[in-house]
C-alpha cells in the first residue's frame, strides 16, 4: 500500500481508468441496511471512488467521509470534490458539506470526535488492513444496528477472448514481469477473495459472505448476485488500466528495469498478434474481474 502513498503516484490516472461498482451493489447495500441514515465513514477511499458512488445510491444518509492513508489521494479525491460541490447549474450544490475527506488509518476514527457513524464502508482496500483489529474499532464506533461491508475486486480478463487469460496471469505474477513488486501479504489475501478473513459473529450479526470468479459471472448473474464487475473500453483504456496497479509502479522504479520492454505494453502487443481487430487501440473490449463481499450488522 505504501506505492499509493508516494507522492509521484498517479492517483488521477488511477481514478479514471479503474471501474465503477455496479448500481445493483448499492441497491443491495441500502436494502441490507436497517440502522439510522446520519454518517457514513468509507475507509481506505483512494480517490472517493466509492464514496461519490455511496454519495449518488444511498442518499438518504446526511453525512459522507472518506478516509485513506495516502496524501496524494486525498488529494485528488478533495480536487473531484470540489469539482463536483463547484458546479452552480446543477442540484450538486445540496453536497457542499455533505461530503469531506481526511487522511487516516483505517483504525482512526478520532475525526468523528466520540459520535457513531451509522455504516462503515472499505472497497477494494481491506486486504491491506489488520482485519481483526479495523472491525473491532469499526464495531466501537459504529451505532447500533449499523452496518459494515467489505468488497473488492481483482484478476481481470477480457471476456471475448479466454485465451488471454494466462498471458494476464503471467503480467501480474510472473517472476519476470509484476509478480516481486506486489507488496505482501495483501496482494496474495485479495487474491483469495478475503476468504480466509471473515467478520466476527460476537461483534456482528446477519453477516453475508460472497464471492464469484470473473469467468463464473454469467452464471453467478442469473443467480442475482449483487457485485458482478465490468466495464467495457477501448483497448487503450484497458492498457492505462493496466498501469495503475501498485506492481506497475514500483516496476517503474526499479532501476535494473530501466531500458527494459514495458510489460504492459509487451502484453497487448501478443494478444494484438493473437486478435487482428485488436490492432485498433480503440476496438472495445469488455472486461470483467473476481469479487468479494462481506456485509454485517453492529450487535447491540
Amino acid at each position: 500500500m505504501s506505492q499509493f502513498s508516494e507522492a509521484d503516484f498517479g492517483a488521477n490516472g488511477y481514478s479514471s481508468a479503474r471501474p465503477d461498482y455496479p448500481e445493483t451493489f448499492y441497491k443491495f447495500l441500502s436494502n441490507y441496511h436497517s440502522g439510522s441514515n446520519s454518517q457514513l465513514v468509507d475507509v481506505g477511499c483512494g480517490p472517493g471512488t466509492a464514496t461519490f458512488q455511496l454519495v449518488k445510491w444511498l442518499f438518504n444518509f446526511s453525512r459522507f467521509i472518506g478516509t485513506d492513508l495516502s496524501p496524494p489521494m486525498i488529494n485528488r479525491a478533495n480536487e473531484l470534490a470540489a469539482r463536483v460541490t463547484g458546479n452552480s447549474n446543477n442540484q450538486n450544490n445540496s453536497l457542499v458539506g455533505k461530503i469531506t475527506f481526511h487522511v487516516a488509518a483505517c483504525t482512526d476514527f478520532s475525526f468523528l470526535e466520540n459520535k457513531s457513524c451509522d455504516m462503515i464502508t472499505a472497497a477494494e482496500c481491506a486486504h491491506w488492513f489488520d482485519f481483526d483489529a479495523f472491525q473491532l474499532e469499526a464495531s466501537k464506533n459504529l451505532s447500533s444496528g449499523g452496518t459494515i461491508a467489505i468488497w473488492g475486486y481483482i484478476d481481470s480478463v477480457l471476456e471475448q477472448y479466454p485465451d488471454t487469460d494466462s498471458l494476464m496471469l503471467d503480467l501480474q505474477y510472473g517472476e519476470n514481469k509484476l509478480g516481486p513488486y506486489w507488496e505482501q501479504p495483501g496482494r496474495s489475501i485479495l487474491r483469495g477473495l478475503l476468504q480466509d478473513r471473515h467478520l466476527n459473529p460476537e461483534l456482528y450479526e446477519r453477516i453475508e459472505e460472497s464471492h464469484v470468479m470473473a469467468r463464473d459471472q454469467p452464471s453467478a448473474a442469473t443467480n442475482d448476485f449483487p457485485l458482478l464487475i465490468t466495464k467495457e473500453m477501448p483497448l487503450s483504456g484497458y492498457l492505462a488500466y493496466l498501469k495503475t496497479c501498485s506492481a506497475y509502479h514500483a516496476w517503474q522504479k526499479d532501476p535494473k528495469n530501466q531500458g527494459s520492454p514495458d510489460p504492459c505494453d509487451e502484453l497487448i502487443t501478443t494478444i494484438q498478434a493473437m486478435h487482428p481487430e485488436l490492432k485498433d487501440l480503440n476496438y472495445k473490449v469488455r472486461v470483467t474481474w473476481s469479487s468479494f463481499y462481506k456485509v454485517g450488522t453492529r450487535r447491540a
